[in-house]
């Protein structure tokens, strides 16, 4: 009966604690991006699984490329997809539906950041279905993070109160439970059934690229989890093409050093692993526009008129492989 009485308070804070942090992950956590790839590619098969950035998602159309190449073709890349994220959804989506080859985008940016977000990280794995991969995910994630991310998903989004409304509306809404995109379109940009984000060319965000330079010490881990995403798909017998998506001249022109030092060691990385890298950045294609008027920012994040031309590029590239 002591133990009882001792343990009795303990399991109804247990209890609460659980039932509280439920409340906020449901009303503070939006609906986000990943909720629909992540299903999308646990529950269909593609022969092209484009992986990678935000450049990625708004860069490159699947319809244009599946028209062109005959393959069937998922666009999963989303904001915040660092090479640790890319690996546990290549992981994921093979449990039950390997992609035939693997588009992977490389940006830069994600090998120099060190800030890997694990707010985003939480999101992704708070997405997956259960299993092993999610449970490993989670705890290679939550071993270099902030504990509280990782007990309170919603502390990432404590600053968003004013979303609470439409937080809740969305999840009882036809879109939550179908996996819906609607929710996506705010007659800016559009996700499409295809995984793309469909940029109006009336958007551009004129702030400077904040591209820091390369450093041993910064990019190793995300180095490494590049060469583990390479390895898996070489241990499932996955063809990978490494992409990167173009920028604006203006931004090359300015950071001549930075697109260079990244190139260069994307090609040494390609050439260990016997794949294939096409850059379209470093020194931009003759078969393209890279006039800043075709991005909605210095980033290289492409309007749809672009991004379309661009798969078409790519896809005849594709085809000669």
């Amino acid at each position: 009966m002591r133990i009882f009485k001792r343990l009795c308070p303990a399991a109804v804070f247990l209890i609460l604690f659980v039932l509280i942090n439920f409340l906020l992950n449901d009303a503070l956590i939006p609906y986000q991006y990943p909720r629909v790839k992540i299903h999308t590619i646990e529950t269909q098969t593609f022969d092209d699984l484009v992986v990678g950035t935000s450049h990625s998602f708004s860069a490159i159309n699947p319809e244009i490329l599946s028209s062109s190449t005959g393959r069937s073709c998922y666009n999963a890349s989303v904001g915040s997809q660092f090479p640790r994220d890319t690996l546990y959804l290549l992981m994921d989506a093979c449990r039950s539906h390997r992609p035939g080859r693997i588009i992977l985008e490389y940006d830069p940016a994600y090998l120099v950041d060190a800030d890997r977000a694990f707010v985003n990280e939480r999101y992704f794995v708070q997405c997956m279905a259960p299993s092993f991969v999610k449970l490993k995910y989670f705890t290679d994630c939550a071993l270099d993070s902030d504990f509280r991310v990782a007990l309170m998903p919603w502390i990432g989004h404590r600053g968003e109160l004013n979303g609470i409304r439409r937080n809740l509306q969305i999840k009882k809404s036809d879109a939550w439970k179908k996996y819906g995109i609607e929710p996506f379109d705010d007659g800016r940009q559009r996700m499409t059934q295809q995984g793309q984000m469909r940029i109006a060319s009336s958007e551009f965000n004129p702030a400077p690229p904040d591209l820091n330079q390369f450093s041993p010490d910064e990019i190793q881990d995300n180095l490494d989890d590049l060469n583990r995403v390479l390895r898996f798909c070489n241990r499932e017998g996955i063809p990978v093409v490494i992409v990167t998506t173009p920028i604006p001249a203006e931004t090359r022109d300015a950071h001549t050093d930075y697109y260079e030092a990244a190139h260069k060691l994307m090609e040494d990385i390609a050439a260990s692993h016997d794949i294939t890298f096409l850059d379209y950045a470093w020194k931009g294609d003759s078969r393209l526009d890279d006039a800043t008027e075709n991005y909605s920012d210095l980033e290289g994040h492409m309007h749809e008129e672009a991004a379309d031309r661009f798969s078409a590029v790519l896809a005849a590239d594709l085809n000669t492989l």
